[in-house]
């Protein structure tokens, strides 16, 4: 019998992700190194086949995306505006929604929970996220590059 499929949205912000399981539970860890490995273990641990879906968010989902896809996690990157007018179809005021007094929850947990359905609804539409070693590599190219320059300004400056 072939495993029950398990939702998860994820909200990324710079320093906290917002995790929302469908018909499950709610949580946030950092966006760190450490918060990362924290919710890959988190979700592996579920019983069933995890589906985790996070908006492009500025290359701040980068990182999780990696570590979740290393962690076995099927994972996709959803486009930011479409799960905006997917929420707006289902009557979510996500961005619209005040953050309670408390300061937990707030529109980033309704965020991780609208991208949970975004994802449910149209996971047979949007391909799943693969590493791409090659783009990876240029990353790394762009980024020495970068170093290099910044320093020949600096040697030029002086």
């Amino acid at each position: 019998m072939p495993q029950e499929r398990i939702f998860v949205g994820i909200d990324v912000a710079k320093d906290r992700l917002d995790v929302h399981v469908l018909d499950g539970e709610v949580c946030a860890v950092a966006n760190s190194c450490t918060g990362r490995h924290q919710l890959a273990a988190r979700l592996t641990a579920l019983p069933g086949q995890v589906a985790a879906g996070l908006e492009a968010s500025g290359g701040y989902e980068t990182p999780v995306l990696q570590a979740l896809a290393t962690a076995g996690i099927a994972v996709w990157r959803l486009d930011a505006g479409r799960v905006r007018a997917f929420g707006r179809s289902m009557g979510a005021k996500a961005k619209l929604v005040l953050r309670p007094a408390s300061g937990t929850g707030g529109t980033d947990a309704i965020d991780a929970a609208v991208i949970a359905r975004c994802l449910k609804a149209t996971i047979d539409t949007v391909p799943a996220w693969q590493p791409d070693p090659e783009i990876a590599r240029l990353a790394t190219l762009v980024r020495f590059r970068s170093r290099l320059a910044a320093k020949l300004a600096a040697l030029k400056a002086r």
